[in-house]
């Protein structure tokens, strides 16, 4: 299980059902770019995946600071306001949310 947690997403994804990962995640979990993935937390929904380079930020993104001495780091992930509609989210934060490629023989 691949668990994320969600960051803000770049105003280019507003009305999309777009998620964003880092290059370098998305080549450890095998996802490529464009790959239809399965995003879990309340409720679940399908998207497309895109990149961003690895530390990618924009202004508006939280800084975390952990207080224990060894703390679970989730990736981030970028969900469009639609993905976060669709998830039962409406907002982002360190509740982990949970993402699987959806494999091609499934549509059939």
């Amino acid at each position: 299980m691949n668990r994320f947690r969600l960051s803000t997403f770049p105003v280019d994804d507003y009305d999309t059902s777009v998620v964003r990962i880092e290059k370098s995640r998305m080549q450890k979990i095998r996802i490529h770019e464009g790959d239809t993935v399965k995003i879990s937390e309340v409720q679940s929904t399908d998207a497309i995946c895109r990149s961003v380079d690895d530390g990618y930020g924009i202004p508006n993104d939280s800084e975390i600071t952990y207080l224990n001495d060894n703390p679970v780091i989730l990736p981030q992930i970028r969900a469009s306001n639609l993905v976060l509609q669709n998830i039962n989210r409406h907002e982002t934060g360190l509740i982990p949310i949970t993402v699987e490629k959806i494999m091609t023989e499934q549509f059939q």
